[in-house]
């Protein structure tokens, strides 16, 4: 006899209730997803996939200076007979624009040196050795070379002109490079940037010295720009002396009818 089939029981436990919702709990998920699909894309790209400019193992980090990039730039030559601030000048420009690390500045730099400069600098190498010359900071290479190519003499000569240097007229161009040359040479007499800020308002004319002092800059650059910008839109001492004669002439006026009054009455 076969067996009977077994009647299927039925469960009579009620079903779980459906999950309330939280208002709350999703707004703040959804905001989590948004930040970190937001982070994932700011870090380069969301996805799994290979960036074709990180294939390198660079993990997309901006391409270091080598050597023939920094010799592409031409850097200007510097053979020790003068010209060392528009040596620093055009090298810490092609540095900027090459991206060159610290590490390499003063290697590539010692590159450039001719003549007088390259004996110079063969002097240090033998002293210090190449590996800790060129490891020297770039900083610490300028003020050696101020040193040398500026003689002690020299530079108080450049220290008094900083001291007693002031526009003249409107020619804020011409006040503002030989300002920025002399604070190169001489970094003691503008160190730290509040004295390099206070130092450059007070040689300006006014009213553009009053006007700057008054928007109290906090960076050189700001105070730079700033009076470039009032004397490009015109501002200057004639216009302020234009304005105030017309007053002086109508106190002139007011003292002379008060006499004129006061004669009448006595």
């Amino acid at each position: 006899m076969p067996p009977r089939p077994r009647p299927n029981r039925r469960n009579d436990t009620p079903p779980p209730p459906p999950p309330q919702f939280d208002p709350v709990m999703f707004h703040a998920a959804v905001t989590a997803a948004v930040t970190a699909a937001m982070t994932q894309v700011n870090s380069g790209g969301a996805g799994g996939g290979t960036d074709p400019q990180r294939q390198d193992g660079s993990q997309g980090q901006q391409k270091e200076c080598s050597y023939k990039d920094f010799m592409t730039a031409k850097p200007k030559s510097f053979d020790g007979n003068g010209g060392v601030i528009a040596w620093f000048e055009k090298i810490e420009s092609i540095f900027e624009i090459c991206a060159c690390s610290e590490v390499n500045k003063v290697k590539f730099a010692a590159c450039t040196f001719t003549d007088r400069a390259l004996t110079w600098w063969n002097g240090r190498v033998k002293t210090l050795t190449l590996p800790v010359a060129n490891a020297m900071d770039w900083e610490r290479l300028k003020e050696l070379m101020l040193a040398e190519y500026c003689p002690r003499g020299e530079v108080q000569k450049l220290e008094r002109e900083l001291w007693n240097l002031k526009m003249k007229g409107s020619d804020i161009a011409a006040y503002t490079a030989r300002f920025c040359d002399l604070a190169l040479l001489c970094p003691g007499m503008v160190t730290p940037e509040s004295k390099k800020i206070e130092r450059y308002i007070w040689g300006l004319t006014q009213p553009t010295k009053g006007n700057v002092l008054a928007a109290r800059p906090t960076t050189f650059e700001s105070a730079k720009d700033l009076a470039q910008i009032l004397i490009d839109n015109g501002v200057d001492l004639d216009e302020v002396a234009a304005v105030s004669e017309p007053q002086k002439e109508s106190g002139g006026k007011k003292k002379k009818s008060w006499n004129k009054r006061k004669g009448q009455s006595s």
